[in-house]
């Protein structure tokens, strides 16, 4: 027997089931998946610009014009302490890659979820954060990717169309082993 303080709620959790909300709700990308076309906020800077081979003036920009065979998008938030804990290990990350020589082959950049462009200039001047971080005010991005919690890391092949070689939701094992993976994964000597 369905108690009456039940039934509502039931009504509303089959509506919610069937709605197109719940249609279109998103997983986030896993290995294997090709990630699609998603414009991201040009940076600011002539530096984050050079860095990503973003045309000076863009608004905005593709994977597909960083010229890098392996790009590491990181999805953060000013408002995570779990992305704020984080940021040094990340930071650890990106100064490994330049001292492998891997800088040329592994380009990383953040997008802030939810965050306006002052939100990712403060975290990334307060963490000291060395590459690149882009706003994501509406979240776009975010739903694009299928809405996962932050810090979460896809690691894509760009040379192969956007294909994501894997995903890593949390903090990094540690910035060495992260790295290892990502060579490892794609093939890098």
């Amino acid at each position: 027997m369905v108690r009456k303080t039940t039934f509502p709620v039931l009504c509303l959790v089959a509506i919610l089931a069937l709605s197109p909300l719940a249609a279109s709700a998103q997983e986030p990308p896993k290995a294997g998946d090709k990630l699609g076309k998603i414009s991201f906020a040009a940076p600011v800077s002539n530096e984050d610009l050079a860095y990503l081979d973003v045309a000076n003036g863009a608004k905005e920009f593709s994977l597909d014009q960083i010229k890098s065979p392996l790009v590491v998008l990181q999805l953060f938030s000013m408002y995570c302490t779990y992305c704020q804990e984080e940021a040094p290990q990340v930071n650890e990350f990106y100064k490994l890659i330049n001292q492998k020589g891997l800088g040329d082959k592994i380009k990383i950049f953040g997008v802030g979820v939810k965050n306006s462009r002052m939100e990712t200039d403060l975290f990334r001047k307060k963490f000291k954060v060395a590459f690149p971080l882009l706003p994501d005010p509406e979240g776009v991005v975010h739903g694009q990717l299928g809405n996962p919690m932050t810090p979460f890391f896809v690691v894509i092949d760009n040379k192969d169309g956007g294909r994501i070689l894997f995903t890593h939701l949390g903090a990094m094992p540690s910035a060495e082993s992260f790295l290892q993976s990502v060579v490892s994964k794609a093939g890098l000597k």
